[in-house]
């Protein structure tokens, strides 16, 4: 090649006609090079976006060494020397120009060959489009996205039955306090700084990719597996903390993975396997950041089941409570050994899934805020019970539980309040019961409405958590619930038995009640019964039972005594 003649001289007039004509109808920028006189004709619009020295330009090859990125260059510069040797007729590449900024980005180029008349290539007439425009790459990390990474799976895929490896979905734990605290360039920094420790810190059968917000995607087509991924993120996790240091700590960031294998025998679709990883992230930054979990099908399916069992949940309380039930458990005064009250206990049959625990589907109410409602349907239901049964017994309690979540974010007092204006039952005879983690979402307010309109309160399973005295004067509280696990210690434990008797007298030298549950047998209510305890609570005296039973068993015999004593 040689710059003999100048730039406007090569150019054939019906080609530049041609080339101003398509340039004003395209996004794209238009180019034409010719290899006889080493010269090259871009769009005006080009030289806005990339550093280039004009639109018409010699020294082709070394003019656009200065743009390509370098890991790119020796792959265009071959495919030009084979274009110029006669080897082939085409240039169809994607690869990375930089740009005005100093950034690279990424670009589709596609020429054809135009011959002389001895066969040889004269000029190679295309064009150029920035596929970051079209989001199949990234302007501010330089790297391709998950789109290409679409084409890519479905190419190797495609060309490769037996392909297998994996893919990792990184995530920048906390990147949006980032954003918020430093601004968004200090954000796109930490973005770029997270590409290039990427980029280092994969072999070459791993692509990277960036994702959507502050996520990368590494790509694994060579077989690698579980431990080399959690190996590779070791890697990578080092090279944040390196990044972080030498910065002086004024951009922290921690990263967390999330891994799907895949492997000839189960080679999902490309959806598929990100559903998967976003799983796999989501479990990995739920309770614990800066770390990697490995997706695992089991805890997966478990968590499908819940968001089923969410549904089901939904549609119950939607169809008018359907399918809910409140079975009861009596409460014994261990003064009189009569009956006192009770507590009302959620049930729930599943069409789907048939009678399930409560451990099992009341946190599911919990994280999703459906207890919210079915609080109010519990309240109602366990309130008029207890009038119905006042009929019997006048002093009869029922005890009703309150979720923390309804503590939060419902207001507990106004719905309880109204429930008893409509059955004007007199508020004494409602215990409210909050567990000890419950108790720390009850604000004074709510605290002195609870106190004011003389309903009862009472801490559940006391001993198993933030057990603290201070709390019991700071609430109010009228009786504590001694949980079963640590009567059932205490009953074949010393250590554990003088605890329990320590509650109880403590309680009383304040005037508080105290209620054992979970006595079971009579061995056991021999045990406790000398430490005089107010009330006692288990299976001993009766099992949860809905309220027909419970009616049947507790109320209508001890009503059928009192009429036959008064005959």
């Amino acid at each position: 090649m040689n710059n003999l003649i100048k730039p406007e001289e090569i150019i054939y007039p019906q080609f530049e006609y041609a080339f101003s004509v398509i340039d004003k109808c395209t996004d794209d920028y238009i180019f034409i090079l010719d290899f006889e006189n080493d010269c090259y004709n871009i769009s005006e619009s080009a030289v806005e976006r990339f550093p280039l020295p004009n639109s018409k330009f010699h020294h082709v090859t070394s003019t656009l060494k200065n743009i390509i990125h370098p890991d790119d260059f020796n792959m265009i510069e071959k495919n030009l020397e084979e274009i110029s040797e006669g080897k082939t007729k085409q240039h169809n590449f994607e690869y990375r120009w930089k740009n005005t900024d100093g950034d690279y980005v990424w670009i589709s180029c596609r020429g054809q060959v135009i011959s002389d008349t001895k066969g040889l290539a004269a000029y190679l007439v295309g064009r150029i489009s920035e596929i970051g425009s079209l989001k199949r790459a990234d302007n501010i990390t330089g790297l391709l996205t998950d789109i290409q990474l679409n084409r890519d799976y479905k190419l190797y895929t495609s060309k490769n039955k037996n392909i297998s490896g994996y893919l990792m979905y990184i995530k920048i734990d906390n990147f949006g306090e980032l954003n918020r605290r430093y601004g968004k360039s200090e954000g796109n920094n930490v973005l770029r700084i997270m590409a290039r420790i990427l980029e280092k810190s994969v072999v070459n059968n791993t692509r990277v990719y960036r994702y959507e917000n502050s996520s990368f995607v590494l790509f694994n087509y060579q077989g690698d597996c579980a431990n080399d991924a959690k190996s590779t993120y070791n890697n990578i996790r080092q090279a944040v903390e390196r990044a972080t240091e030498k910065i002086d700590y004024k951009l922290f960031f921690t990263v967390s993975a999330g891994v799907v294998e895949f492997s000839p025998n189960k080679t999902d679709k490309i959806d598929d396997i990100y559903k998967k990883a976003e799983f796999a992230i989501y479990s990995a930054t739920k309770n614990k950041k800066n770390n990697i979990v490995i997706f695992s099908d089991e805890e997966y399916n478990n968590y499908i089941k819940r968001l089923k069992i969410q549904e089901n949940l939904r549609i119950d309380i939607k169809n008018n409570f359907e399918d809910f039930e409140l079975y009861y458990q009596p409460i014994i005064s261990t003064r009189t050994k009569k009956l006192v009250g009770a507590e009302a206990l959620l049930r729930w049959k599943s069409k789907e899934y048939g009678h399930m625990s409560p451990i099992e589907f009341v946190p599911i109410l919990e994280e999703s805020g459906l207890i919210v409602p079915l609080g109010k349907w519990i309240f109602n239901t366990a309130i008029r019970q207890c009038k119905e049964w006042q009929k019997y017994i006048p002093d009869f309690k029922v005890n009703i539980n309150i979720s923390y979540v309804q503590l939060r974010t419902s207001d507990v007092l106004k719905d309880i309040n109204k429930c008893i204006e409509e059955t004007e039952l007199d508020p004494q005879y409602i215990v409210i019961e909050i567990t000890e983690s419950g108790h720390l979402d009850m604000n004074n307010s709510l605290i002195r409405g609870f106190y004011e309109r003389n309903f009862k309160l009472a801490i559940d399973d006391f001993g198993t958590g933030y057990s603290n005295m201070r709390y019991l004067q700071h609430l109010n509280v009228n009786t504590i619930k001694i949980d079963r696990s640590f009567v059932e210690r205490a009953s074949r434990n010393p250590y554990d038995f003088k605890i329990v008797k320590h509650i109880i007298d403590m309680a009383h030298s304040i005037n508080l009640e105290i209620c054992l549950e979970g006595i079971e047998t009579e061995a056991e209510l021999s045990v406790f019964e000398p430490l005089k305890p107010t009330f006692i609570q288990g299976y001993y005296f009766g099992k949860p039972v809905p309220k027909d039973i419970f009616y049947e068993k507790h109320i209508k015999s001890l009503f059928s005594k009192d009429l036959s004593k008064n005959h």
